[in-house]
């Protein structure tokens, strides 16, 4: 379904992206996995038609996404790392703003999102009385209001407690099966590792890793199951 072909990207003459490649198929589930700064959000955002690369092909379903920009738009859901809502306004009040322009406003589908993410007892409560983990769960309920067959988020667990990010992994397991494409960043590998299909290792704007997860995992049983010293290993051995 998604492609990208040896996507680059520089900012003020310094590459944040080099040569990036991989394959996505319908319905399956990407981690990006890497530390802050190593390319990831810049990659996310060319993914959600946010930015444009210098270099590099981006391909869904095999058409040119930045020629049918527009197109390919309506199907993305986007949740940038930094909260895109607005604290004045409530938290219904935020669905109805982000919901597509002209469409008809389902406050029985706003509440049914609201209550799927277990704030919809704060409706009509202004988003700025809300927890940094409430409002990460609102930016995803938003990016989840107009269908999208593709979910691009960054770092969506972050703010977020135990039982809360048990409560989000199910609901991004579940969209999963509904066919719902998902490409998800983290620094934290094991906030992530049980809902992703492939694992994508970001470090310094270069792809060290990719592979299906249970190649990851056959590495981290090498390693006594440790996510974060595999993927230290995995850096240290594609950056000789």
């Amino acid at each position: 379904m998604i492609e990208i072909n040896a996507i680059t990207k520089s900012f003020n003459h310094t590459k944040v992206l080099e040569n990036i490649s991989f394959h996505l198929d319908e319905g399956k589930v990407l981690g990006i996995l890497g530390p802050n700064g190593s390319g990831k959000t810049t990659l996310l955002k060319i993914l959600a038609l946010v930015l444009k690369p210098d270099q590099g092909a981006y391909t869904i379903k095999g058409d040119d996404a930045f020629k049918a920009s527009q197109k390919f738009r309506s199907m993305i859901g986007y949740v940038p790392q930094d909260v895109a809502l607005f604290d004045e306004l409530s938290v219904m009040d935020n669905l109805i703003y982000w919901s597509r322009p002209g469409g008809n406003h389902n406050k029985g589908k706003y509440h049914k999102l609201l209550e799927i993410f277990e704030i919809d007892q704060y409706s009509r409560k202004k988003v700025f009385i809300l927890s940094g983990g409430m409002k990460r769960r609102l930016n995803l309920a938003v990016a989840l209001l107009n269908e999208p067959k593709i979910l691009i988020m960054d770092e969506p667990m972050v703010g977020v407690d135990i039982l809360q990010l048990k409560h989000l992994q199910e609901h991004l397991e579940y969209l999963a099966t509904t066919g719902i494409t998902q490409i998800v960043t983290s620094h934290n590998a094991s906030a992530v590792i049980n809902i992703v299909d492939q694992i994508l290792l970001l470090y310094d704007g270069k792809m060290r890793y990719f592979q299906e997860k249970s190649e990851f995992l056959a590495l981290c049983n090498h390693n006594f199951g440790n996510l974060d010293e595999t993927i230290l290993k995995l850096i240290y051995l594609k950056g000789e």
